[in-house]
């Protein structure tokens, strides 16, 4: 089993000792994450002089929404992914048919020059007999 791993982070200028399963150094980036975010409400929105609680509840709010944000977007992409995995069994089955086409066609083929072959044998000696027999007919008839 993991081990525990535990850090000392810095949160809105106050320290904190943390523990997880997590490495130290995403431990750290999670504070730092959230260090950031605190710093985008205070400077991006000129509010220098709200107090540490609206701060913070600004930052869960603006947590909240990269959460649903990235949620979303991630059921978009297994939503995608089911379709193309769909799409993907569905070319398979069509490819399976057309392949047992093919092979169907390939014996139909081969059955029709086998046919072919016994037709033309049969031609040909139907044709030899015939000129076999004007050979001898024609023989008869100059020498008679």
């Amino acid at each position: 089993m993991a081990s525990v791993n535990t850090s000392e982070v810095t949160i809105g200028g106050k320290v904190f000792k943390i523990s997880g399963y997590e490495s130290k150094e995403y431990l750290t980036k999670l504070a730092e994450y959230i260090n950031d975010k605190m710093q985008e409400i205070v400077e991006g929105r000129g509010m220098t002089r709200l107090g540490f609680d609206v701060v913070t509840n600004l930052m869960y709010l603006n947590l909240a929404d990269d959460y649903f944000k990235a949620k979303a977007m991630c059921d978009d992409i297994s939503e995608e992914i089911e379709k193309k995995d769909q799409e993907i069994y569905n070319l398979k089955h069509e490819l399976i048919s057309a392949n047992i086409k093919l092979d169907s066609q390939a014996k139909e083929i081969e059955a029709l020059k086998k046919e072919l072959s016994k037709v033309n044998k049969t031609v040909d000696e139907r044709f030899n007999r015939n000129v076999e027999d004007i050979r001898k007919r024609t023989k008869n008839y100059n020498e008679g």
